[in-house]
């Protein structure tokens, strides 16, 4: 078990570590796995306190998401990225993703 909040932020890192690598080997459901694993350590804060970690964790997520089909956990996040994000640049993926979901949306009853 994590005993505190740094523990938490390295096994944070670890699982983001090891998704990049999963995800280099094209196993993108188990690099989605790692990242969502490693976004549950985070403690409270970690937008202020390790923002580029958890900008990189919730981005590489939601690419995963995305070709998963996993498209609510995609809102969720891209949500949060959009919320928390420090600029627009920073936002841009998850706003892209956001509006390809939201055309998907509207085309589905006429597919």
């Amino acid at each position: 078990a994590v005993a505190d909040g740094e523990q938490g932020v390295t096994v944070a890192k670890m699982n983001l570590d090891v998704g990049k690598k999963v995800m280099k080997m094209s196993d993108l459901v188990s690099a989605y796995s790692f990242f969502d694993s490693g976004i549950s350590y985070l403690r409270k804060g970690h937008w202020d306190y390790h923002y580029d970690m958890t900008l990189e964790l919730f981005n590489l997520a939601v690419k995963c998401a995305f070709t998963n089909g996993e498209y609510g956990s995609v809102k969720i996040l891209t949500g949060q990225i959009i919320r928390y994000a420090k600029c627009f640049e920073d936002k841009c993926q998850a706003i892209s993703f956001s509006i390809t979901l939201l055309s998907w949306s509207v085309n589905v009853p006429e597919a």
